[in-house]
């Protein structure tokens, strides 16, 4: 082996072994809202009522962003990212809370959902074994404008069916028939997986 070579190779070994070993801090959340226009939310609400027979009320729709860094962000790096990620002219429809979330007090027990206009939460994005193109360009843009510190981007959808009022018993049969099919609906199997909770690290095997 030649020593320009060993050298290349001996860095891509030093590289590894950071971003491997080295402790990284927690992922960053944040939330943009929607992800569907009104016009297609509206055929989305459509179509699972014609095609699987969920009597719903309404669709809401939001992403989830979750970021990762090799250390924590100062004010000035965050601000940058945020304006990355906003992407429009309506900051109200970006948070570091979800817009969908449903209060404790309010979910039936045993369901997972809510009372009155029950709701259920659910949320589909890219298996974590491989990064994805969108991410590797959303990290060469944070880069350019200067955040260097980003490793990683990838971003969600997430789905909030609000249902018709149903007693908890009847609420709990319709999610569980229904479940498999709207995820068959809204990802794509191949790439994409169901999350059945917040991603805490990218290192899921999901």
């Amino acid at each position: 082996m030649s020593s320009g070579t060993q050298s290349w190779y001996n860095n891509l070994l030093e590289e590894f072994s950071k971003r491997r070993f080295n402790k990284k801090v927690s992922l960053i959340y944040r939330f943009r809202k929607p992800t569907l226009s009104v016009a297609r939310g509206k055929n989305l609400l459509l179509y699972l009522g014609r095609t699987i027979g969920l009597d719903m009320e309404d669709i809401e729709t939001e992403y989830c962003f979750y970021i990762e860094a090799n250390e924590a962000l100062s004010p000035g790096e965050m601000a940058v990212l945020q304006w990355l990620l906003c992407e429009t002219f309506e900051p109200e429809n970006f948070s570091s809370e979800s817009f969908l979330n449903v209060s404790p007090e309010n979910v039936v027990s045993g369901t997972g959902v809510a009372r009155n206009n029950a709701a259920k939460i659910f949320e589909v994005g890219p298996r974590m074994n491989f990064t994805t193109a969108w991410s590797t360009n959303a990290v060469s843009v944070c880069h350019a404008c200067g955040v260097t510190k980003i490793i990683r981007v990838e971003r969600s959808r997430r789905y909030k069916l609000v249902f018709a009022s149903r007693s908890s018993v009847s609420m709990r049969n319709a999610i569980g028939e229904t479940e498999k099919d709207f995820l068959k609906v809204v990802h794509d199997k191949m790439t994409e997986c169901p999350y059945p909770e917040r991603l805490q690290t990218f290192e899921t095997g999901v």
